[in-house]
């Protein structure tokens, strides 16, 4: 896994012979592989003067916002050539330099912007004028991106960088429930979609004023917003496209944001962006911003949205495939003045060790979720607070995960792009919607398996939306042979296709009932009588909520959905639960994931639910524990095994048991790692 830092200037001295690059990889304690330099703003692109005379970067390139200092020091005066030097002094010890910028406006605050002189190609929202919209025209009718590309090119070429990385405000640009409701990105949209205005509309092209704007926006929500929204989806490939075969002509890379803590099916409902297709037309890298903590500590009485966030990891290494994907950790930011390293740091750890329990598994074998860390912000940390992030990146450091003990959620292309018009016709519930509900009631997946590497997987697996498949998928999770637990709207012909239940419940108190169902195993009496008891419960919660009239912004809310009752969404996790014990006989009395390692061990992740109190968790097995040792920082004490289960903590190692329970302690919000083997028996009676 490889590690990537996401960083001001402020972490590095100007005043160093080397520009601070010495200096800062001693107070690592080890090489990361590349650095994105927050250079905040797009005049580092736009109003860049080459090299032949020295001239100083603008104050917001200098450090994010401009802010006078971080931890560390305080903003210094950097110039082109000072920076020039920290690339060079950097790329000679081995680590990757990227331009990072974002495309905010900030009117003039701390440089005459490139913006106020284009204003054409500010973001034109429903009622106000935001940021760089990079997907529109010049007044002459040229294409930004025809311009960007190039001069982004020059840029990176005379610094000597390895490429860029593209963010807030840049990439993604922004709800497209806000905009661009210009007369350009109106012509684009019709253009492409092949669609004709209104004639009160068509009279008003040419007037970008707020109310026809408003009025544009109406007509897009009302009549034609699945098209707005593949439009955009279409807008944003050719704009990397360009991009990267600018860039790629030189050897260097483009880097994007892209997602805003948004899976697959929110990033193109909200921001018109399609990771895969954005991938196939060149991008090299997505920098996916997971950091539920960061965020939730940012905003008072608003939920944390912790199962959300990660489970968006998983779900976008299916989408992409093998493509590159770093996943961003929320650790401190100077400039935006949080830090979940000094104030939350049980729960910085839990967001590193979730980040490394995802895979997506196929008959390739199993790769992880993220191809590796992008740390956010690395500026102005000490050399025991790298000590403390490399020890938890280390985790999975010299092991290889085989594939999940606990249960995968199956990707389907066809079905998740099925899905984007069956969410216009009745808001049914995503399969990120569904999965997060599961993992937030106590059932984690342990990652992903795409419908054309079924075969690599035979453990339990969960089908949301199986009536989306096409019916070559259906087919083949009918006829692997494992446990699989899936979803269908009520009244889904089962015949159809094949299928035959072997149990299934419905969602009796939505709007837009979903049914549970089992195929590939009978369900134990157990789990068939808590899935009726907890279908049967309503959470007295409403259904449907009213569409969006602006905006959607995810860090603290979501596209609307059908209601999905909470009695039924435990019912999903009791009835995967009971799939998951055929094969791996193993049960946890907190949430638990696992993973099968090369070597043999399985590990397993065990996460208290509890943010404010230690706990401890019980985990019991049919056959015997032959080895149990803590892979992760805590606890310090080894397990404790037992021959009951009890409320009380056990502090006796001593006693023969039978090695088939024990008991370990869990950090407040936290998660214990522990690696097992077990010793299961033979067919024949003997111990394997």
């Amino acid at each position: 896994m490889t590690i990537n830092i996401w960083m001001q200037l402020l972490g590095f001295d100007r005043d160093d012979p080397d520009r601070g690059a010495a200096r800062f990889l001693e107070r690592t304690g080890f090489r990361p592989d590349n650095i994105a330099a927050l250079l905040f703003h797009a005049d580092f692109v736009h109003l860049h003067r080459g090299m032949e005379s020295e001239y100083p970067l603008f104050p917001d390139n200098c450090a994010y916002y401009a802010v006078p200092r971080n931890a560390e020091r305080a903003r210094q005066p950097w110039t082109n050539r000072d920076l020039k030097e920290l690339v060079t002094a950097l790329k000679k010890r081995g680590v990757g330099f990227y331009a990072g910028i974002m495309g905010s406006y900030l009117g003039d605050m701390f440089h005459r912007e490139w913006l106020s002189d284009h204003p054409e190609l500010r973001m034109a929202e429903r009622s106000a004028d935001g940021g760089l919209c990079c997907l529109k025209r010049f007044r002459d009718g040229t294409w930004y991106e025809d311009f960007f590309a190039e001069r982004l090119r020059e840029v990176l070429a005379d610094y000597g960088m390895s490429g860029a990385h593209l963010s807030d405000v840049f990439c993604p640009a922004g709800s497209i429930f806000k905009g661009d409701f210009s007369s350009d990105m109106i012509d684009q949209f019709l253009r492409h979609a092949g669609l004709s205005l209104p004639a009160a509309l068509e009279a008003g092209l040419g007037d970008d004023g707020f109310g026809e704007r408003g009025k544009r926006a109406d007509w897009i929500a009302s009549s034609c917003p699945e098209e707005w929204q593949r439009f955009y989806e279409w807008r944003w490939a050719r704009f990397f496209e360009k991009t990267a075969k600018a860039l790629h002509r030189d050897g260097r890379e483009i880097w994007a944001l892209g997602m805003y803590c948004t899976d697959p099916f929110e990033t193109r409902r909200i921001y018109g962006f399609d990771a895969a297709k954005v991938f196939d037309a060149g991008l090299d890298c997505m920098t996916a911003n997971i950091l539920p903590t960061g965020v939730s500590l940012n905003y008072a009485g608003r939920e944390y949205f912790f199962h959300r966030y990660h489970m968006d990891l998983p779900l976008l290494r299916a989408q992409v495939k093998d493509r590159r994907v770093v996943s961003m950790a929320g650790v401190q930011d100077a400039s935006e003045e949080w830090s979940v390293l000094a104030h939350r740091p049980v729960l910085l750890e839990r967001d590193l060790y979730t980040e490394a329990s995802f895979l997506e598994v196929g008959e390739h074998g199993a790769r992880p979720a993220s191809d590796g860390y992008f740390l956010c912000l690395g500026d102005g940390l000490g050399r025991e607070s790298w000590d403390f992030l490399k020890k938890r990146m280390d985790l999975l450091d010299g092991t290889q995960a085989v594939t999940s003990r606990s249960p995968l959620i199956l990707w389907s292309d066809e079905g998740a792009d099925r899905h984007v018009s069956e969410y216009f016709r009745n808001r049914r519930p995503s399969i990120h919607k569904q999965s997060f509900e599961i993992f937030k009631a106590g059932t984690p997946f342990g990652g992903c398996v795409r419908s054309e590497g079924l075969g690599g997987f035979s453990g339990a697996l969960f089908v949301p939306n199986f009536d989306l498949l096409s019916e070559k998928e259906r087919k083949a999770v009918l006829a692997r042979g494992g446990p699989a637990v899936g979803t269908v709207p009520r009244g889904f012909d089962y015949a159809s296709c094949g299928a035959e239940p072997s149990f299934a419940v419905c969602d009796r108190f939505s709007d837009f009932p979903l049914e549970v169902f089992t195929v590939g195993f009978e369900p134990s009496a157990e789990a068939r009588e808590a899935a009726l008891r907890l279908s049967a419960e309503d959470d007295g919660k409403p259904g449907l909520p009213e569409d969006p009239k602006d905006d959607v912004y995810p860090l603290v809310s979501e596209v609307p959905f059908r209601k999905l009752t909470a009695g039924f969404v435990s019912a999903c996790g009791v009835l995967l639960s009971d799939a998951v014990r055929l094969d791996f006989p193993v049960k946890s009395s907190v949430p638990m994931t696992a993973l099968l390692l090369e070597d043999g061990r399985e590990r397993l992740w065990l996460f208290n639910p509890d943010d404010d109190h230690y706990g401890h968790a019980v985990v019991e097995t049919e056959d015997v524990f032959a080895e149990v040792e803590v892979a992760g920082s805590y606890p310090i004490q080894p397990v404790r095994f037992l021959e009951e289960a009890n409320a009380s903590f056990a502090f006796d190692y001593t006693r023969k048991t039978s090695r088939k329970k024990f008991q370990t302690k869990l950090a407040p919000g936290g998660v214990t790692v522990v690696d097992i083997r077990r010793i299961k028996a033979g067919k024949d009676g003997k111990k394997t």
